[in-house]
């Protein structure tokens, strides 16, 4: 009996088999908090509950900070209730765009939609898209990646409720507020503000 590649590629990554070799895209020599290159040219992601498609194009112009998540992992749980007052709130009117991404092909829309209005998410959640998470290397939950203004993926890395809560620490905030000098928003080290 023959297995068609889709079906193949949901066990993958429900399981967590799956490599970017398996899906056909190369994995970047850099290290996880370093610049990946060129993002996957085209690729778009398709929101929860109303199905919407969202090609690349929608954030052009604007950064896009992808937050790879799932409903059942505890460490998504945490951290979900930060991302609306942190990222969101202090950086969208200065052109960031907060998108979660589902990371399990096996969890509901109304799941995902539910988890989204519990922790007060304004920002699309969007089911899996394997390509793309494969592409940027996400292989354990929750992660963060980062695209710059013209779609190029410019920091990657796990992240925890305690990296978005203390912006003494958030690797994300100095990365975003270097992206958007010279206006931001956290005080260089050594100065007061």
């Amino acid at each position: 009996m023959k297995i068609p590649r889709n079906q193949m590629l949901a066990v993958a990554v429900a399981l967590g088999l799956w490599t970017p070799f398996f899906i056909g895209c190369e994995e970047s020599a850099t290290s996880p908090k370093q610049a990946g290159g060129k993002l996957l040219g085209e690729f778009s992601l398709v929101v929860a509950g109303t199905g919407e498609e969202l090609p690349a194009s929608t954030w052009e112009g604007k950064l896009l900070v992808l937050v790879f998540e799932r409903p059942t992992c505890i460490h998504c749980v945490r951290a979900a209730p930060s991302l609306q007052d942190t990222i969101c709130c202090l950086y969208e009117s200065r052109g960031v765009q907060l998108v979660a991404v589902c990371t399990s092909t096996g969890i509901s829309d109304s799941t995902l939609v539910d988890f989204a209005r519990r922790n007060g998410w304004t920002f699309p959640t969007c089911r899996a898209n394997a390509p793309l998470m494969a592409h940027i290397g996400v292989q354990f939950v929750p992660f963060v990646a980062l695209l710059d203004r013209d779609g190029v993926l410019v920091y990657k890395d796990s992240y925890d409720s305690n990296l978005i809560h203390d912006s003494d620490v958030s690797a994300l905030r100095r990365k975003l507020d270097e992206l958007l000098a010279p206006h931001p928003l956290l005080a260089p080290a050594g100065t007061s503000g």
